[in-house]
């Protein structure tokens, strides 16, 4: 599941957002939540959380969009995590997401904060 979800941050990176600052802004925000969700394992169960991530294009970033240039369309996915059933819920998100949790991903071009925490 490792490899699914450091592909999963490579699509959703806010860097890879800069023509579409809306979805940049809930991309930091959904994967903050996603991180918070992930502290929690274990723990007597929090809040739910929801996320909603814009995937950028496969194919490439997601530059142009609402600062001018050529749009490419994002697909936008929402679930909700929970610590006490957080296995299956980011299973369900990362298909969702097109990624399959037991296969192994692709590998993606290197991002070098793919397995930090945005900041």
């Amino acid at each position: 599941m490792k490899a699914a979800l450091r592909q999963l941050y490579y699509r959703v990176h806010p860097d890879r957002f800069a023509g579409y600052p809306h979805a940049q802004e809930d991309n930091l925000r959904s994967f903050q939540r996603l991180q918070s969700v992930l502290q929690r394992t274990g723990t007597p169960a929090g809040p739910e959380e929801r996320i909603r991530f814009h995937l950028a294009p496969r194919d490439g970033d997601a530059r142009g969009g609402e600062s001018g240039g050529a749009a490419k369309p994002l697909q936008v996915v929402e679930c909700s995590l929970r610590a006490t059933s957080l296995d299956g819920d980011l299973r369900h998100l990362l298909r969702l997401c097109g990624l399959e949790p037991g296969a192994a991903a692709p590998s993606a071009p290197s991002a070098p904060a793919a397995n930090a925490a945005f900041g």
